[in-house]
């Protein structure tokens, strides 16, 4: 089977807005499965962590977001946010979502492709994210991709090689 090839495009205006909508009430429903915190209580802490997180919004250093899109056909097929910390050559993946009619097509292995290539050329050398043990198939992705538990509760993490990796 031929891997999908995908191309990170930045979020703008609405995009972001509906990206960040989404992202907040999907963390608000997994925190609200594995804790014993009621959904709205769990949609507040999200609400006032992205505000803490992203207090400049989109604009908040660091802070890089995508639409990744299909070439084929130019649609988007899911979104990336991710921080990189080149000072301290630390990326942060908080969150990677494809359209559940795109996944298990090999998607999300090559959004994590081009987002690890960028992260390396911004001079990140390991790779961090955060992973709701019951998201089954993400973590068979990044345990896939040679990514290691942290000790910390639902944190992977990866060194990036020292040799450069080509950008898509």
């Amino acid at each position: 089977m031929l891997r999908p090839t995908i191309l990170l495009r930045d979020l703008h205006g609405d995009s972001f807005a509906s990206f960040r909508q989404r992202t907040q009430h999907d963390f608000a429903v997994a925190l609200a499965k594995t804790s014993s915190t009621t959904i709205e209580k769990a949609q507040e802490n999200a609400c006032q962590l992205f505000a803490r997180i992203l207090p400049e919004g989109q604009r908040t250093s660091g802070h890089n977001f995508w639409d990744i899109v299909d070439p084929s056909n130019g649609e988007s097929i899911g979104q990336v946010w991710l921080k990189t910390t080149p000072k301290r050559a630390n990326a942060f993946l908080y969150d990677l979502f494809i359209d559940p009619l795109c996944r298990h097509q090999g998607f999300g292995r090559a959004a994590m492709t081009a987002i690890e290539s960028f992260a390396h050329k911004e001079g990140c050398t390991l790779f961090e994210l955060h992973v709701f043990p019951e998201n089954i198939a993400a973590r068979r992705l990044y345990l896939g991709l040679g990514y290691d538990d942290t000790g910390a509760p639902n944190v992977l993490r990866k060194s990036l090689p020292l040799c450069p990796i080509l950008f898509p």
